[in-house]
């Protein structure tokens, strides 16, 4: 970027990076922070056309044998909405990795270019954030009626869950233990009380992913430390076989080890039902059963995975994992709950591969510049690994403050390597000023994504209010204001075409509701509620032999929903075929008055 000692650059990135993280609205739905995606492709866009269009030096960015990983998962994200189903979903979320990927190269430039200046700033925006999520986890934490681990979850900081908002304070706690080493004065006071301020947070939380990853984080790093005296100065060959025999157990227990370990555990599992128990989401029995599923699929697209965000429509593919919350209550999962599993089931070995041999790499030649008088590499490497070993029972890939920081984290750690020439150091091509001006078109059309989806988040919310006073009309109206080429799904999964069909039946619009339905059934084919009320308006469109198909998915895919066994059952019995209806009414698992009067005339018929 060239020498710019006179300008306020390192101010407004770390400023920027502050306003993002704590960015949010209480008017939209907030699942999938949109407001704050928004506000990073404008930052991003902004700081892009700042430095290449008013500073005057020379620019370029070099892609080098270290970052090309991490540089093709990104590329690799974005053209997996080639085979991505759900086309909208991709579109977003590899508009996200590319910003994330922008993040951590313009970290490292900046710590490249202005070193301790910038660090020195940066370190101090995050102890100021930290300092503000607190303050709003305070005010939460005085209206809870009492500190039950159930009532915990109502402190959420500014993560909008209590396991994320834990995590988040992790991230937060390695800036703040490199601010002890780095910052003088009253702010390394400021620091001191940050660190005592993360435990007793950590502590009160109780989520215990994140107390696993502070114990390899504090643990691991002590090791780390006194291992690196006993190293000794590694070769081209010595590093190639390191990395390849490291990813090659990695891509063992994941592919492999892990699965198995899976099926023995859940086939050891009681084989009773009980339909009063709602699991909690941090019990290992119901995250091994969403894992042992994110397998199912993922072993039908190995190489290149579903695509990018695709993995909630896949999820019920073959049918749902016999958890009460999701056959019983409708609760929808967004996410695996474990980062390198939804990495794995969305790109495949190939970009599971890229993403691992990346952190390798990184973790590497940071090994190998650990020194006993500047312990910041132990320090970040340490880091890295707690957050990795968070990854694995959580799911803050979700979470755009989280992937700032870590992206920011991994952009130090990229620093820290390359202040040294070592054998990966290699540049393999650059991008120059007049060619990254170029890259301002595709952050032009992220923001408008973001405002696509912005868009679609305010008038969903809209289409909640008018459904809920049963307003079909109304319900129509906003969700086509809502739909949008990368828009169609809301939150929790459901297409915003299965709303419009409901509504459009409910108005007696038999056609129009079917098309609906089917562009639904396009959108997200494995939700049992749209093939059931598919099926539906093709049995009300007279196409009964279409109906009973899609009934029978649904059915499948949700052996604990009703509606579609209720809904064959009528058909037989129109049909007069009353051995098979009391097949699926017999399977019917809930009682009700609809099923208790099929069964009357079943039993009048037989």
């Amino acid at each position: 970027m060239g020498n710019y000692k006179t300008t306020n650059i390192p101010i407004f990135f770390s400023i920027g990076i502050l306003l993002n993280c704590l960015f949010f609205t209480t008017t939209l739905l907030d699942y999938t922070l949109v407001p704050r995606f928004i506000f990073l492709s404008l930052f991003t866009l902004t700081f892009f056309i700042v430095i290449l269009f008013i500073c005057k030096k020379e620019v370029t960015v070099g892609i080098d044998l270290y970052i090309f990983p991490l540089f093709s998962l990104t590329i690799f994200s974005a053209i997996s909405i080639i085979w991505a189903l759900n086309i909208s979903l991709a579109i977003i979320e590899a508009s996200k990795t590319i910003l994330y990927f922008i993040v951590l190269v313009i970290t490292y430039k900046l710590l490249h270019i202005y070193r301790r200046k910038f660090l020195f700033i940066f370190l101090k925006i995050v102890l100021i954030l930290f300092y503000i999520s607190t303050f709003k986890a305070l005010i939460q934490l005085l209206e809870l009626p009492d500190f039950s681990h159930f009532n915990l979850y109502g402190i959420t900081g500014i993560s909008g869950h209590k396991n994320l908002y834990s995590s988040f304070i992790f991230l937060c706690s390695v800036f703040t233990f490199i601010s002890l080493l780095y910052l003088k004065s009253y702010w390394r006071m400021v620091a001191f009380l940050a660190v005592i301020c993360q435990i007793i947070l950590i502590a009160l939380l109780q989520t215990r992913a994140v107390w696993i990853g502070y114990a390899v984080f504090i643990f691991g790093g002590l090791i780390i430390y006194l291992a690196h005296k006993r190293s000794k100065k590694m070769n081209i060959r010595t590093a190639i076989v390191t990395l390849i025999t490291s990813m090659v157990l990695i891509n063992v227990f994941f592919i492999y080890a892990l699965p198995r370990l899976l099926s023995i555990y859940i086939s050891k599992m009681p084989v009773e039902y009980n339909s009063e128990q709602v699991s909690d989401l941090a019990t290992m029995t119901e995250r091994t059963m969403i894992w042992e599923k994110t397998y199912e699929f993922f072993f039908d697209h190995k190489w290149i995975g579903v695509g990018a965000n695709n993995w909630q429509i896949y999820f019920p593919a073959s049918s749902l994992p016999n958890v009460y919350r999701i056959t019983d209550l409708n609760v929808t999962f967004q996410r695996p709950h474990n980062d390198f599993l939804w990495i794995l089931s969305e790109y495949g070995i190939i970009g599971f591969n890229l993403f691992i041999g990346f952190i390798i790499i990184l973790l590497l030649f940071l090994f190998l510049r650990i020194n006993s008088k500047d312990i910041i590499h132990v320090i970040v490497f340490s880091g890295i690994l707690g957050f990795l070993t968070i990854s694995f029972f959580d799911f803050p890939k979700e979470r755009i403050e989280h992937n700032i920081l870590f992206s920011s984290l991994l952009g130090l750690a990229y620093y820290l390597i390359k202040k040294e020439k070592s054998i990966l150091d290699i540049e393999l091509f650059s991008v120059q000023k007049f060619a990254l001006k170029i890259f301002i078109i595709p952050l032009i059309a992220i923001f408008y994504f973001g405002i696509l989806n912005f868009k679609g988040e305010y008038f969903t919310k809209k289409m909640y209010v008018e459904r809920s006073k049963k307003n079909n009309k109304e319900v129509i109206y906003y969700a086509n204001s809502a739909l949008s080429f990368c828009y169609t799904t809301d939150p929790t999964s459901f297409p915003l075409s299965w709303f419009k069909g409901n509504a459009n039946v409910n108005l007696g619009n038999y056609a129009a509701a079917l098309a609906d339905f089917k562009n639904a059934y396009r959108v997200h084919p494995f939700n049992h509620h749209v093939l059931n009320d598919l099926g539906s308006s093709y049995f009300l469109n007279n196409q009964v032999d279409s109906a009973k198909y899609f009934y029978v998915k649904s059915s499948k895919i949700n052996p604990r929903f009703d509606d579609p066994k209720l809904n064959l059952t009528a058909i037989y019995i129109n049909e007069g075929n009353y051995k098979e209806a009391r097949k699926w009414n017999e399977s019917i698992l809930h009682d009700s008055k609809r099923r208790s009067y099929y069964t009357n005339l079943i039993n009048e018929h037989q």
